[in-house]
C-alpha cells in the first residue's frame, strides 16, 4: 500500500484544526473536527489509490510441451493393462 491515504488524512486533519483554532472554536470541538477529517481523507485516499493506481503485473510460467506429450502416450497402455491383470 501506499502512504498516500494517511498524508492526505493528516493534510486534512490540519487544515480543519488550524481553521477551528483561528475561529476561536471549543478546544474538544477542535479535536472532534480534525477527527472526522482525517477519517475522511484516509478514506478518499483509499479510494484514490483503489481507482486510479496500476494493478500489479502477474507473470505465468509456462511449461514444456514434451513432457506432457510422453505422459499422453504413457496414459492409454495403462488401461490395458489393468484389464490383462
Amino acid at each position: 500500500m501506499t502512504e498516500l491515504p494517511k498524508i492526505i488524512g493528516g493534510l486534512l486533519a490540519i487544515a480543519a484544526l488550524s481553521a477551528s483554532l483561528f475561529n476561536g472554536v471549543d478546544p474538544i470541538q477542535c479535536l472532534i473536527r480534525g477527527a472526522i477529517a482525517w477519517i475522511i481523507g484516509s478514506a478518499a485516499g483509499a479510494m484514490w489509490n483503489l481507482f486510479f493506481s496500476k494493478p500489479t503485473p502477474v507473470r505465468l510460467i509456462l511449461e514444456s510441451t514434451a513432457s506432457g506429450t510422453n505422459q499422453a502416450q504413457a496414459s492409454p497402455e495403462e488401461p490395458e493393462s489393468k484389464l490383462a491383470a
